[in-house]
C-alpha cells in the first residue's frame, strides 16, 4: 500500500459518465492516486496485469519530494478499476489515460512526464499520439511499437524459458525462471538496499503472478506514422530503456 502521508487526492475517475456512455458505476471508472503537490508532474503507467500498487518503489521516493506531483492508477480489468467489455485496445486504454488527465486538470502544455512500462509502454506510445503538445517528456521500458509478430518474438533465451514454463506445475521452480526472463543478471545479483540482511535482488523479490496473453498486448500496434507523431514529444526528451529481460523484444525505433 502507498504511504497516505503522502496521497493528495484519490479515488475513481468516471471514464463511462465522461464519455456519456452511461452509468460510470456500470463497469468503468479508473481508480487513481495522487502522491505530492509539486510543480513538475510525473504520470506512472503499469503494464500487463499488474496494479498501480507495482509502483510503490517510484511513489515512496517522488512522493516525498516537495518539487513533484506523481500520478498512478490501474488501467482498466485490474485492480480497483472497472472491467468494461471487450475487446480492449491500447489505444482505447490510452484514451481512458486522456480522460484521466483532463478529470484531475493535467491539461496544460508540456506539463506532464509519461512513464510506461511493458503494455504501459505500448499505452503511452499510444497516448502521445492523441496528446503531444501535452507531454514533456516520455520515457518507455521494456516495450515495442508491435508490427508484424515475428518481429516481437522473444530471444531464443526467452523462447526456451517459455517453453520450459509451460510444462511447470511447482512454483518454487518456476518463479527463478521468471526472475530469469525479466530482470538483468547483473541486477539480480546485486546486494538489496532495502537492509535486507545481505540478501540480493534475486533472494528478496516477491511473487510474480500469472503470465497471461491477451488481446491488446497482442494487437498493439503503431504503424511507421504513428511513431512518427511520437516524436513530437520531443527528441532530446523521448527516451526507450533497452531490453535486458528475455520475455519481450523491443523494436523501437
Amino acid at each position: 500500500m502507498f504511504d497516505p502521508v503522502t496521497c493528495t487526492r484519490k479515488g475513481l475517475c468516471p471514464v463511462t459518465q465522461i464519455r456519456n456512455q452511461g452509468d460510470a458505476l456500470e463497469s468503468h471508472s479508473l481508480y487513481f492516486e495522487q502522491h505530492g503537490d509539486g510543480p513538475e508532474k510525473v504520470l506512472f503507467i503499469m503494464g500487463l496485469n499488474s496494479s498501480s500498487f507495482a509502483w510503490l518503489t517510484q511513489v515512496d521516493y517522488f512522493g516525498r519530494l516537495s518539487e513533484y506531483s506523481v500520478l498512478v492508477f490501474d488501467n482498466r480489468g485490474v485492480g480497483n478499476s472497472g472491467a468494461p467489455r471487450g475487446p480492449y485496445s491500447t489505444s482505447g486504454m490510452a484514451d481512458d489515460v486522456v480522460t484521466l488527465l483532463d478529470f484531475i486538470g493535467w491539461t496544460a502544455p508540456r506539463d506532464v512526464h509519461v512513464v510506461g512500462i511493458s503494455l504501459g509502454g505500448m499505452i503511452a506510445q499510444e497516448l502521445a499520439t492523441k496528446i503531444p503538445e501535452r507531454i514533456v517528456s516520455l520515457t518507455l521500458a521494456v516495450t515495442t511499437s508491435g508490427g508484424r509478430p515475428w518481429n516481437n518474438l522473444p530471444s531464443w533465451k526467452g523462447m526456451i524459458s517459455l517453453t520450459r514454463l509451460t510444462a511447470i506445475t511447482d512454483p518454487e521452480v518456476k518463479i527463478p525462471i521468471i526472475l530469469d526472463m525479466l530482470f538483468p543478471q547483473t541486477w539480480l545479483d546485486e546486494p538489496a538496499d532495502n537492509g535486507s540482511q545481505g540478501r540480493t535482488n534475486r533472494e528478496v523479490q516477491t511473487e510474480v503472478g500469472g503470465m497471461q496473453c491477451v488481446s491488446y498486448v497482442t494487437w498493439h500496434h503503431l504503424t511507421d506514422g504513428c511513431c512518427l507523431d511520437t516524436q513530437r514529444v520531443s527528441r532530446t526528451t523521448a527516451k526507450d530503456f533497452g531490453n535486458d529481460s528475455e520475455g519481450s523484444h523491443s523494436d523501437w525505433g
